[in-house]
């Protein structure tokens, strides 16, 4: 779901998987992940803190909740009026 106003864009992705629970506060770690290491099959859990690291870059947010079902996460970027806004009010 993508909403939008004058000052940021949200978007949140929802999936039907089993959701995070605890692990909710380290999913944005850099090689977290949910396998056993005897259940790897080549993941090396990177890619959300790819996502955090990229997102906070641009000036936003991302945070990581338990869904009504499954794992939801939503990402907020400033608009580019925004991020416009800021850096003429910003003394340097």
């Amino acid at each position: 779901v993508v909403t939008g106003t004058a000052e940021a864009a949200q978007v949140v992705i929802s999936d039907d998987g089993p959701g995070l629970g605890s692990a909710a506060a380290s999913v944005f770690e850099r090689s977290f992940t949910t396998d056993r290491p005897r259940d790897r099959q080549g993941n090396v859990g990177v890619g959300l803190s790819v996502v955090a690291g990229l997102v906070r870059a641009m000036g936003g947010t991302v945070e990581a909740a338990d869904g009504e079902v499954g794992a939801r996460f939503t990402v907020r970027l400033p608009s580019a009026d925004a991020s416009d806004r800021d850096q003429a009010t910003t003394p340097t």
